[in-house]
């Protein structure tokens, strides 16, 4: 598991970067302008870094399938 840096962290996330799925316990995605994607679970206590070379990140849409 990786995490968000503890401190001197900057990221900028676009209004639409941001959604959760409509699981029991839902997670949090987040999507940068620096291309990278973010998994947080456990209430945002735990965060992955899903991808890290992505385009910029304008929209970010989680569905269940």
């Amino acid at each position: 598991m990786t995490c968000f840096p503890k401190k001197d962290s900057f990221f900028t996330v676009q209004r639409d970067a941001m959604d959760m799925d409509d699981l029991k316990s839902p997670a949090l995605y987040v999507g940068t302008t620096t291309g990278q994607l973010w998994i947080g679970r456990e209430g945002g206590e735990e965060w992955d870094c899903a991808f890290d070379s992505l385009p910029r990140i304008h929209c970010v849409k989680a569905a269940v399938v």
